[in-house]
Formats: structure tokens, C-alpha cells, sequence
């Protein structure tokens, strides 16, 4: 994974360079020839710094790209900057690891996003206990739904996805508990309230 992720880097900093945003990053845009180097293709969505100002001829009346790997400031506001293509890099290398999303968007697609709150992170070790806690710490902050909580810049997640960030881990572990591990907790409630359920039917029954 991280032999891919790499490359695609170094492509999205081609982009960066050149003042430009993929907006449309998602795995049937990234292609991979027979002898392993990886391709970004389809620019048809790229947006161009300088160009932004010129009314085009084609009005987007909504965001270009899927919304499975498309960033939240993109859907809510039609804003598209670095952290835009970073996220959908995130939600990738997520899929990658996992072979499932980090957010449900059930609702997203029924009838639009409204806050960003309707990106709600799955943490990764849910899927797959095996990796460690440090590597889902730096992809959930990659698709972060507030971008200013993303790295800011492509070197950060790079570096995140390579090794443990300390000052990632102090945050995680300053978190309420129900942030930390927002499924298990739940999974104890439910549990304890299922108990209480059988508990009352018992006494109910025994009179």
C-alpha cells in the first residue's frame, strides 16, 4: 500500500505545483501498468488556479467526482484546494487496508450532505485489529471532514503513514472515550442495557 500511496504522492505534488486540483481522485482514476508505476489519469474535472475567476460555459450545479472519496468542502461549498485531493487520498489508502469506506454515506446519497458532521470516521482497527492505532490515527486525520484538521501537507501524511506522529497519539488519548472508540463503547451499552431488559423479565416472571 504504501509503495502506491507514495507514488500517488508524487503525483498530486505535480498538481500542487502547478496550481492545479485533481477533484476526481478515486481508484478507477488511478491506473497501474504491468511494470508497477502508478498513473493518475482522467483530468476532465481538474480545477486551475488563475482559471477559477473565468465563468466557464458549463455550470457545475453540483461537485464534480464520486462522493465516496470527494472532501466535504467540495460537496458543502464547492471548495477544492490541496486537502480536497488529500482526502480522497485518505479515504484510499482506508479502502486499501480495510476493503471498506471509512464513512457511511447512506444518507449523502439519498438526499445530499448538509454539515459536515454527516462524515462520521469508522476507525480502521474495527475492520482490521491487527494494524496498529498510530497508522489509523493518520488516515483519519487525512480525511478529517474539517480540513483544517488535515496535514497540510502531503510530506505530513507521508511521514504519518511511515512511522507513529507522538503528537497524534497525545491527542487521541486526551479524547472523551467515547471519541476514542466511539463503537466499542457503544457496543458495552448495549450490552449492559440488554442485561437490564433480562433482568426485569426475570423478576417479572419469578413474580
Amino acid at each position: 500500500v504504501r509503495g502506491i500511496v507514495e507514488q500517488i504522492i508524487h503525483g498530486l505534488r505535480v498538481f500542487q505545483r502547478a496550481g492545479m486540483v485533481h477533484r476526481d481522485l478515486k481508484p478507477e482514476n488511478v491506473m497501474i501498468t504491468t511494470a508497477g508505476q502508478v498513473k493518475l489519469i482522467d483530468f476532465g474535472t481538474v480545477a486551475v488556479r488563475g482559471l477559477a475567476e473565468i465563468r466557464s460555459a458549463i455550470e457545475e450545479d453540483c461537485p464534480v467526482g464520486s462522493v465516496n472519496y470527494i472532501a466535504p468542502e467540495y460537496v458543502l461549498d464547492g471548495v477544492a484546494v490541496m486537502q480536497s485531493d488529500l482526502f480522497s487520498l485518505a479515504v484510499m489508502v482506508y479502502e486499501m487496508l480495510t476493503q471498506a469506506q471509512p464513512f457511511k454515506m447512506d444518507q449523502v446519497h439519498r438526499r445530499g450532505a448538509r454539515s459536515i458532521s454527516e462524515w462520521s470516521y469508522q476507525a480502521l482497527t474495527e475492520h482490521r485489529p491487527d494494524l496498529p492505532r498510530w497508522l489509523d490515527l493518520a488516515i483519519q486525520k487525512g480525511c478529517h471532514p474539517d480540513l483544517k484538521q488535515r496535514q497540510q501537507a502531503y510530506s505530513e501524511f507521508w511521514n504519518d503513514l511511515l512511522k507513529p506522529n507522538p503528537d497524534l497519539i497525545r491527542s487521541f488519548k486526551r479524547r472523551p472515550l467515547l471519541q476514542q472508540n466511539s463503537g466499542r463503547v457503544w457496543q458495552v451499552i448495549s450490552f449492559g442495557l440488554l442485561i437490564v431488559v433480562i433482568a426485569q423479565g426475570y423478576f417479572l416472571a419469578t413474580g
